[in-house]
């Protein structure tokens, strides 16, 4: 009887410290959710300091989602900038695969609930300045981004890089012209 209740108490023992081990799993998840959270919104105040953007987030461009436009030349950002070293302006096939996924796997998120102090939103689908945009992703350690936009005269993709702690556009590559 003594040595079924010491098998009890260890079976509690091992659920206990399975119990624990998620919680802090989860919470280590959530933190770094959350820091890329804050990310994604320091690079919003970066896009809409310079356009005029729609309150909400987009998934596809030309009624495709936006990650059939990532392929290989498509991505090609070494002409862009002479400020950044070339293998920056690089995106591996792993980070396109990465990229793929997480554009695959966004949803139409409201802006202005996101960071309630964006400026340059609009609710006005109509006017030509009007820049429609993906959730920006990060990648690199936090050290690069890359997000989608279109307006009324094409669509591509942007890059961005943190540079002293601000995002600095550094490169588009379009997709479409008109």
């Amino acid at each position: 009887m003594r040595e079924m209740e010491n098998q009890m108490q260890k079976v509690r023992n091992v659920i206990k410290a399975l119990f624990f081990s998620l919680i802090l799993i989860s919470c280590s998840t959530i933190k770094k959710s959350s820091e890329k959270t804050d990310e994604v919104r320091k690079i919003l105040v970066t896009i809409t300091n310079y356009n005029m953007v729609y309150y909400k987030t987009i998934v596809q461009d030309l009624k495709k989602p936006i990650e059939s436009y990532l392929k290989n030349y498509l991505l090609k950002f070494e002409l862009c900038s002479k400020d950044i070293d070339s293998n920056s302006r690089k995106i591996s096939k792993e980070e396109i695969t990465f990229l793929k996924s997480k554009f695959k796997n966004q949803n139409i998120v409201r802006l202005d609930r996101l960071n309630p102090k964006l400026e340059n939103l609009t609710k006005t689908k109509g006017k030509s300045k009007t820049s429609f945009i993906t959730l920006p992703i990060v990648f690199r350690n936090n050290s690069m981004a890359i997000y989608y936009s279109y307006t009324a005269n094409g669509g591509g993709f942007n890059l961005l890089q943190k540079r002293n702690n601000k995002w600095e556009h550094i490169c588009s590559n379009t997709v479409w012209i008109e």
